[in-house]
């Protein structure tokens, strides 16, 4: 075998070692995002969304399945699931047939991103606004919410966090209003904003409870102060 043959040859087996390194290394990546990379994003989604609970390990499991073959049907009935594609994979969302799961899915993805703009993909309104409100950072950003109920659920969520009586003056609902006033001048002792209650018995109400600081003992919860 001449030098020119053992070259080539030499050349091919480079060629074949390097071809097989990337098939394995390949391999490994996808056995690393089925196994650990899907478990990562469990313990991350648990973290984020604390208030739904795995301890059957289904987000492992079940949940994960769903994600890794991007079949939002193999969820089942289990919203926790829905919510967990919304987070892993907010694309999915579009391919769930039913509204209220849809909007589990987009939800998730929404407050992951803490990204407004998805909150328009909600499809019932109420549950919009309270997108829109666990999104946007200041109250008065409600008022760019398209759709009545969702921009008066939007002020009244904001008005809640921020205590704030100017942005349930922008609730146009006036039953919702009133409640929104009456709320927030019980909760910073301001009897003031009863005045804006149209309902007679509320702002009655409002104006004895909103006069009296109450506050409760740390050591006692059952005892309170009235100041």
């Amino acid at each position: 075998m001449n030098h020119h043959s053992k070259s080539l040859k030499a050349k091919k087996n480079l060629i074949g070692t390097g071809i097989l390194i990337i098939f394995l290394l390949t391999g490994a990546w996808y056995f690393y995002q089925s196994n650990f990379g899907l478990s990562k994003n469990c313990e991350e989604f648990l973290v984020k969304f604390p208030f739904i609970k795995d301890e059957s390990g289904a987000c492992k499991d079940k949940w994960s399945i769903a994600l890794n073959k991007k079949d939002p049907t193999l969820c089942g009935e289990d919203r926790s699931c829905y919510a967990y594609l919304g987070f892993a994979d907010k694309y999915i969302c579009s391919e769930i047939k039913d509204d209220n799961l849809h909007d589990d899915c987009t939800i998730a993805a929404a407050l992951y991103e803490n990204n407004a703009n998805i909150c328009l993909d909600v499809k019932a309104e109420i549950i919009q606004g309270r997108c829109f409100a666990d999104t946007l950072d200041n109250w008065k950003k409600c008022s760019n919410v398209e759709k009545a109920l969702a921009r008066d659920v939007c002020y009244f969520t904001k008005s809640a966090s921020a205590l704030s009586g100017e942005a349930c003056k922008k609730v146009t609902d006036e039953k919702q209003r009133n409640k929104c006033l009456d709320f927030i001048a019980r909760n910073t002792t301001n009897p003031a904003l009863c005045d804006e209650i149209k309902d007679a018995e509320l702002k009655t109400n409002c104006k004895k409870a909103s006069a009296y600081k109450i506050e409760f003992l740390p050591a006692d919860k059952d005892k309170v102060i009235i100041k």
